[in-house]
């Protein structure tokens, strides 16, 4: 929403297929914003072992 206009039509700039990665960037933003106080070790220090996606358990 930082580049909404009222004349802009966001639909002749972005996909269905955007909205993912959208909703990922938003979600990293809030995460590391430097206001949120909560403890972000679990994605900073997460350290994979197993390739869970292609091998899950």
């Amino acid at each position: 929403m930082e580049i909404w206009e009222p004349a802009l039509d966001p639909r002749k700039h972005f996909s269905q297929d955007d909205i993912q990665n959208i909703r990922i960037q938003y979600m990293n933003q809030l995460f590391f914003w430097k206001k949120n106080t909560a403890d972000k070790r679990l994605v900073t220090d997460f350290n994979l072992q197993d390739d869970f996606v292609n091998n899950p358990a």
